[in-house]
């Protein structure tokens, strides 16, 4: 080892700064991010972790430190300390239903003083902590573990920060648990209940022992007939609620919160539901005058377009910037007189980020209230939602969904968007394969003739908006004469490479309805390449290759696409000297 290497290892403060990179700061973490804790990524980072902490001596300490940060399966990893937990196998249910056998742990005797101490040290670095109903410990390792800590009067995490949490049914000792875990530290929390039943007992423990939560996510139909726990919380940033329960008092306390920014209600009731919803005790509600910081507004509820005009007539807060709705619409007419009535708003000027599903309600479904009829299928023109869109000055993400409606777009409407937002960055219009399917068969080859960009249009398009990332628009079939017009643009003095485009796509969703390209796919990849060098995913796959063979037998791409995509494909990733798949 050089000197140089020797000083770089016997700096702590180096190392700690270079494996806290490996460690989120859950303190800053939205409720609405909070499950990246569990996901992939996150298990590869820990094992990452685990690796460095044995590699080196050096490592240990700062290695070690970041991986107790988080206990993503429970209380197992940290209930190895003692030297008396042992397991025994049983057949059980898993998760699935299934019956297999499980393992459980239980402790056998007393916990020694000295394993408290080093349970107590590695507790006090978990700064993140997920219930996990399937790590099967044991109530007598609960049970050990809230005596200890409720005789010392201490919190099990005294740095906890993030918290999420699965219902405990009533159940007495992971009541007692829970208030063990709660910290003044605290700062989001993620409640899992049945949206079925009012599973809100442990609503209470956690308004009462973390008032000061900034982001709380709740995952079940809140509770009915009693005072609802979530008007204790002032000092929410954001909130999520996925089980609807939206009502008129929760409405009104969330108005009035000053640093409310982030909020998304799914299955809210906007208004009175009717006699067919067969939802189980069923909230509705409306949004007050109010919300005065918020920057974020998601809603897919059970409302007319009428009232979700109502609810953003409402929303007082110059700093909305990001808007999701998903709204029944099953006429063109209302669609555009929509998108007419809402640009007009005074809340949505400053939006960024629009994001608008059209869908409909299916009365076979429970929980639905009936506004409207049976979809009737029609098309509408992109420049007719455009036109009130294009009003809005400040858009960079634009995505507009439709189950109901078959968008069509064509070369026309491409330029009056470029011209209004040069600042668009993600641009996806997307239409439901459903709503493909429901047409007569009789319509369908007719209707497979609809307008569609063609690719010299996307190209001018893309010149247009120089920081587009993304665009995700079905495109006409590309021919010789195509490929021709977009060299002789290329070729112009004017013509500058696109240098943000990264993603494009060109399949189409209708499985009966293949795109075609022309005869020399060569000479197309070139005319692409030239166009956006920097293109690092064509049809949702990156050049490298992960999934190839999928994306050679999956049936989107063996039947919606053409053959010669997959060499298009290959032909892309050889011009930017990528390697190509064994």
């Amino acid at each position: 080892m050089s000197a140089a290497q020797h000083r770089f290892f016997a700096n702590a403060d180096v190392l700690n700064h270079l494996f806290d990179t490996f460690s989120p700061d859950y303190s800053l973490h939205q409720t609405f991010r909070a499950d990246t804790v569990t996901d992939r990524q996150s298990r590869v980072t820990r094992r990452t972790l685990a690796h460095a902490a044995r590699t080196c001596t050096a490592f240990t300490e700062p290695a070690s430190r970041n991986l107790w940060k988080a206990l993503p399966s429970g209380l197992l990893p940290l209930a190895n300390v003692f030297s008396n937990l042992t397991s025994y196998v049983r057949m059980d249910r898993n998760g699935d239903g299934m019956r297999c056998q499980q393992t459980y742990y239980e402790l056998d005797g007393d916990v020694s003083e000295a394993e408290w101490i080093r349970f107590e040290q590695l507790a006090s670095r978990v700064r993140c902590f997920v219930d996990d109903p399937e790590s099967h410990v044991t109530p007598s390792v609960l049970k050990a573990i809230v005596e200890h800590h409720a005789k010392h009067k201490l919190f099990l995490f005294p740095g906890l920060q993030l918290l999420r949490w699965s219902c405990s049914s009533g159940d007495e000792l992971e009541q007692q648990f829970l208030r063990v875990l709660c910290t003044p530290a605290l700062f989001s929390v993620i409640y899992h209940g049945s949206i079925y039943k009012d599973d809100a007992v442990d609503l209470p423990i956690i308004a009462e022992c973390a008032p000061g939560i900034l982001h709380f996510h709740l995952s079940m139909q809140p509770p009915v007939g009693i005072p609802n726990p979530l008007l204790r919380l002032t000092s929410l940033r954001s909130i999520s609620l996925l089980g609807g329960g939206m009502d008129d008092v929760l409405s009104a306390h969330l108005a009035t919160l000053p640093d409310l920014r982030w909020m998304k209600c799914c299955g809210v009731f906007l208004t009175p539901p009717t006699s067919r919803t067969s939802r189980v005790h069923v909230r509705y509600g409306h949004f007050p005058e109010g919300y005065p910081a918020l920057r974020t507004l998601w809603i897919a509820g059970h409302a007319s377009p009428s009232s979700y005009l109502l609810t953003l007539s409402r929303m007082t807060s110059p700093f909305l910037t990001t808007l999701r709705l998903g709204l029944y619409v099953v006429r063109r007419v209302d669609a555009v007189s929509f998108m007419r009535d809402m640009c007009a708003l005074s809340a949505v000027q400053s939006l960024k980020k629009i994001v608008l599903s059209l869908l409909f309600e299916r009365a076979k479904h429970p929980g639905y209230s009936t506004y409207g009829a049976a979809p009737h299928y029609e098309d509408v023109q992109l420049s007719d939602l455009a036109a009130s869109l294009c009003r809005l000055h400040h858009v960079e993400h634009l995505r507009l969904f439709s189950e109901t409606l078959r968008i069509v777009v064509s070369d026309d409407d491409l330029t009056p968007i470029a011209r209004a937002w040069p600042q668009l960055n993600h641009f996806e219009i997307v239409t439901s394969i459903n709503t493909y399917r429901e047409f007569p068969p009789q319509e369908r080859a007719a209707r497979s003739n609809i307008a569609r960009p063609s690719l010299p249009a996307v190209v001018h398009f893309a010149q247009g908006c120089p920081a587009l990332r993304s665009f995700h628009v079905e495109v006409a079939d590309i021919t010789d004469e195509h490929v021709t017009q977009l060299e002789a643009h290329i070729g112009t003095p004017a013509f500058a490479h696109h240098p943000m485009m990264r993603k494009i796509t060109l399949a189409r969703r209708d499985e009966e309805d293949r795109i075609k390209l022309p005869e020399d796919i060569e000479r197309l990849a070139k005319s692409i390449h030239a166009a956006f060098p920097c293109l690092d995913q064509l049809n949702g796959l990156g050049w490298d290759f992960r999934g190839y063979n999928e994306f050679l037998i999956h049936r989107r791409w063996n039947k919606a696409t053409s053959k010669d995509l997959p060499l298009l494909l290959i032909l892309l990733a050889e011009l930017r000297g990528q390697p190509l798949p064994c």
